[in-house]
């Protein structure tokens, strides 16, 4: 399989994640956050799609081309239709004036025989979610299903905007979408301004639609802008992809080589060990689950399994605070802190130094092979014993209570019973079970044989 076949999933991430629209926000489009503003008037060519380039004017079009070329990782070109006005709750009771498009087109500035045009791209519209989704008071998946299906932008006549007003009229509470069927006639920036009149909007009730079309120039989410350009970037290589790369998305099945490992901490549950166990098979292993089910101590553990067998581990998060996690598992749970480097902190390289420092010092006190192998062996039989001690105690414990659950229930019925033959019985069975372990004192024997496998663990991974 060829490198493409890893650039094409790339670039196909890129567009989904371009399509992901829930961090796009924008509910004034006539205030600050919008740059080079340029309001259509007169009779719709946009929406309808009689035009398909738009001249925008040369002076217009060389500040777009400009600003684009010199942020064009930071900033993007849209158009905007049919905004939405009134007035919206924020804090403390506080009102803020609304104008919020209903619609959002991507677009492209193009230079042909030295004019300028608009192009928009009408296949990649998406509904301003964001700012919707809170006039929506119920069945909001059929609203949006409703009105992906009846508004086509590119081919929007005076039918269509009809269809419109019914829809948000429909599922929008108190909504006003009249001024609709003034369409094919566009409202101007004026006309924008004068439905935000604050005296006019304290009077109305709820929110209204008008026919608009307006160009700006908007911010990249932060959330999105890095990932984007980062997306944009691999997507250009043909080859060269990281290792990491090609094993997420080329080599996802095939099995990892000489990871080979059967000691285990004493401390994982079964889905934990089915973990590590899948990791040390194969190259990719995915793992999801709610809060608090241990996937932090097992990827802690994962680590150090594999410095067990001598490979270096790199652990990455979307955030400090979970690399910061992991870190204290390895650190409190494991006591191995001496193993790892906390990169991104402002003394990172001072402990690196100090590590390397350390470790080649370390060089000269170095063992023969025989005084090594030695270690080793030794290391290993504590460890096996240590984890039989476990076992065997584990076992136990179940069998304990298996024990204690069937007799607690026989001699809550029959320990009353007046029947001698039953009393005698009851008496055996009292008898036989205390010359057994107590329960308490098995668990007690079992968590001091984990903190002893826990030491065995340790000498094994630094014998």
């Amino acid at each position: 399989m060829n490198q493409s076949y890893v650039s094409n999933i790339i670039k196909y991430f890129r567009e989904c994640y371009k399509a992901d629209t829930r961090t796009f926000v924008l509910n004034n489009y006539l205030a600050n956050k919008v740059g080079k503003r340029f309001i259509f008037e007169g009779e719709d060519e946009f929406l309808s799609g009689h035009i398909r380039q738009f001249p925008i004017g040369e002076l217009y079009g060389q500040q777009v081309e400009s600003e684009l070329m010199l942020y064009q990782k930071e900033k993007e070109l849209f158009a905007f239709s049919i905004f939405i006005t009134g007035l919206e709750e924020g804090i403390k009771d506080a009102k803020h004036k609304v104008c919020a498009p209903l619609f959002i087109h991507p677009v492209q500035i193009i230079k042909e025989k030295g004019f300028y045009y608009a192009v928009p791209e009408f296949g990649k519209s998406f509904i301003n979610v964001n700012f919707i989704s809170k006039l929506i008071d119920e069945k909001e998946d059929e609203f949006y299903e409703e009105l992906s299906a009846a508004f086509l932008p590119g081919e929007v006549d005076f039918a269509m905007m009809g269809e419109l007003k019914r829809i948000l009229e429909k599922y929008l509470t108190g909504f006003d979408g009249g001024e609709l069927l003034n369409f094919p006639a566009l409202y101007n920036e004026k006309a924008l301004k004068k439905y935000l009149n604050l005296n006019l909007l304290k009077r109305q009730t709820g929110f209204k639609a008008l026919p608009a079309v307006g160009l700006g120039i908007i911010k990249k989410s932060t959330q999105t802008r890095g990932v984007l350009n980062e997306l944009a970037f691999l997507a250009q290589l043909n080859d060269g992809f990281s290792s990491t790369l090609n094993a997420l998305l080329r080599d996802q099945w095939k099995r990892r080589k000489n990871v080979n490992n059967s000691k285990k901490s004493g401390r994982l549950n079964e889905s934990q060990e089915s973990i590590i166990a899948s990791a040390r098979r194969n190259l990719v292993t995915q793992v999801t689950g709610p809060p608090g089910t241990g996937k932090s101590f097992a990827i802690a553990s994962l680590a150090i399994d594999f410095m067990s067998v001598g490979k270096s581990v790199l652990i990455s998060a979307k955030t400090n605070e979970a690399v910061n996690v992991i870190a204290d598992k390895i650190r409190h749970d494991f006591d191995l802190e001496s193993v790892m480097i906390r990169a991104g902190k402002r003394d990172y390289k001072k402990n690196l130094k100090t590590y390397l420092k350390d470790e080649l010092s370390a060089v000269r006190k170095i063992k023969s092979f025989a005084e090594i192998n030695a270690s080793v062996r030794a290391s290993e039989k504590k460890l096996d014993t240590a984890s039989e001690l476990v076992e065997r105690l584990t076992k136990a414990i179940d069998k304990q209570l298996v024990n204690e659950y069937h007799w607690s229930g026989y001699l809550a019925e029959k320990g009353h019973d007046v029947n001698w033959f039953q009393n005698l019985k009851v008496k055996y069975i009292k008898w036989r079970h205390s010359l057994g372990e107590p329960y308490w004192k098995l668990v007690e024997q079992f968590f001091e044989a984990v903190g002893k496998l826990e030491i065995a663990y340790k000498g094994y991974l630094f014998h």
